[in-house]
């Protein structure tokens, strides 16, 4: 009797080290959007499409960040004429998007660039976060 509980507690152990070495499933990725505060277009809120779907108007000098599951987006903005921009985040990792404004005849909008993570980081201190919509 006592091989069979020996060879059921190995069992049970190798069940138990296998699911905690398995990557967690529901592990998201996190995507922040920032825009530099500055005087040329300061009145424009272009607004920011993950996947075409409108995620938040970016104001000037703001941020503010969207998670989102692994794996490759399209990000685009209200911006005429202007290409999307493809990241592809891996499960816990952060992705900055700088939105940078650019003037034209009737109208200016957004483009969005993506940023290294420790320059960004020193941007987006500086500037404030959009905590709601009314921002």
């Amino acid at each position: 009797m006592r091989p069979h509980m020996l060879l059921a507690l190995c069992c049970l152990l190798s069940a138990v080290s296998f699911a905690q070495s398995e990557p967690s499933h529901d592990a998201k990725a996190k995507l922040v959007f920032f825009r530099e505060g500055h005087f040329t277009g300061s009145a424009l809120k272009p607004s920011i499409y993950v996947d075409g779907k409108e995620t938040m108007r970016l104001a000037n000098g703001r941020w503010f960040s969207v998670e989102v599951e692994p794996g490759k987006h399209n990000l685009g903005s209200s911006a005429k004429n202007e290409p999307e921009t493809v990241v592809n985040v891996a499960p816990n990792e952060t992705a900055y998007v700088e939105m940078v404004i650019t003037m034209g005849t009737w109208r200016g909008g957004g483009r969005l660039i993506t940023v290294d993570p420790g320059e960004a980081e020193a941007k987006v201190r500086k500037l404030k976060p959009i905590t709601d919509t009314k921002d």
